[in-house]
C-alpha cells in the first residue's frame, strides 16, 4: 500500500518536473513523510 502511494508521488512530481531545484527539495519533504509514516 505504501509503494503504490510512492509511485502516485513519484508520477505527480514527474508531472511537476520544470523546476528541478523546487522539485528535489519538494521530493525530499515527501520522503520524510512517507519514511515516517
Amino acid at each position: 500500500m505504501k509503494l503504490k502511494y510512492l509511485k502516485q508521488v513519484l508520477k505527480i512530481l514527474s508531472e511537476i518536473k520544470g523546476r528541478d531545484f523546487m522539485n528535489m527539495r519538494y521530493k525530499v519533504n515527501v520522503e520524510h513523510i512517507v519514511l515516517r509514516k
